[in-house]
């Protein structure tokens, strides 16, 4: 009976082990990303105290590189760069197209759910200090521009190939928030705040050092 209990003990920890092995996020696990999405936003833009608000909606092209470490076998945290080049339309009376983009420096936490020799499955939030610049090109040299934040609660996947290539699979919702920001033009200088949230979906490449 005691050889049998050892027998299977053994067996148990063998299993284990190779568990352990397969997984491809584990402790001390890092990952290097690039990704490719599509973003919609509603927005929000205000002035003068609220006296004049406009609503509105807004796309983007986003290209986010992260840097993902595990400080767990189930929590990594990383840093990321994103940038955001939005979708404009050519203005009707200037027949010029204006050119709006941001930026963000973030940090973030995962918690990673599933975790297969094949498949990593995890979610969660982004922090990020964000800037924002829209150039309207047109005559009166109009722009916008200032720092604010943004944030999001994500959900993403990596599919490995094997031990070091994988396909990224994402979904994030989020929001940003520029307050005091400045607008200008030849003729006038205000404070504004451009607000929004919104959904974002991506794929991407993993690398797994």
């Amino acid at each position: 009976m005691k050889n049998k209990n050892l027998l299977l003990a053994i067996i148990c920890l063998a299993w284990s082990l190779n568990n352990l092995q397969a997984q491809c996020f584990q402790k001390n696990s890092i990952y290097l990303d690039l990704g490719f999405g599509f973003a919609v936003y509603n927005t929000q833009s205000s002035a003068f105290n609220n006296a004049v608000v406009l609503n509105d909606h807004a796309a983007s092209i986003i290209v986010p590189l992260s840097f993902e470490y595990g400080i767990g076998n189930r929590i990594g945290i990383g840093a990321k760069l994103i940038s955001n080049n939005y979708f404009t339309a050519i203005d009707s009376l200037t027949k010029t197209k204006p050119k709006a983009s941001s930026s963000e420096f973030a940090i973030f936490g995962n918690f990673h759910f599933l975790r297969t020799e094949h498949i990593d499955f995890y979610g969660g939030i982004t922090l990020a200090a964000s800037s924002f610049k829209y150039d309207r090109n047109d005559f009166l040299n109009t722009t916008v521009s200032g720092g604010g934040s943004m944030s999001d609660l994500h959900f993403e996947s990596r599919f490995m190939f094997g031990r070091r290539l994988g396909l990224l699979a994402s979904l994030r919702f989020a929001k940003f928030n520029y307050a005091n920001i400045d607008y200008k033009n030849d003729f006038a200088t205000f404070k504004m705040n451009l607000t929004g949230g919104g959904m974002a979906i991506g794929t991407g490449i993993s690398y797994h050092f």
